[in-house]
């Protein structure tokens, strides 16, 4: 309803998101929960549907809505590595789920940090862990 109504705009949604990551690389303890965010890719995707909301045609009522990819499921543009610096897989095509939100004109944030080769471990040894912010 927010870009329908025209409260906000996706390009202003997305500015504010990509601030909030970068201030996640300053905080201490480190919050590591995006570990690729490709911004030029973010940006062109929210420009896209912004200018979809301004013709009143977005594709879906997911157009804009910003999404995270687990680092498991491939998105294309990203490196899949499933959380180790021992695989790396350079994605040229999106995953089904991901090529069905993308049709929809859901916008891409990049891949989130998952436990290396998605073990149940307390933290990834490769990248550290994801900290919560209110309680470090």
């Amino acid at each position: 309803n927010a870009y329908r109504d025209k409260k906000t705009t996706p390009t202003q949604v997305f500015d504010k998101i990509l601030e909030q990551i970068g201030m996640c690389d300053t905080h201490e303890p480190p919050i590591v929960a995006v570990v690729q965010c490709e911004e030029k890719l973010v940006r062109e995707e929210a420009a896209e549907s912004e200018e979809r909301w301004n013709k009143g045609k977005p594709l879906s009522i997911l157009d804009g809505v910003p999404i995270v990819v687990s680092d498991e499921i491939n998105l294309m543009g990203y490196d899949t590595t499933d959380g180790t610096t021992v695989t790396k897989y350079h994605a040229h095509l999106d995953a089904f789920i991901v090529e069905k939100l993308r049709e929809a004109g859901a916008v891409f944030i990049g891949k989130s940090l998952i436990q290396e080769m998605n073990m149940s471990l307390m933290e990834n040894p490769s990248r550290g862990g994801t900290c919560n912010p209110c309680n470090p």
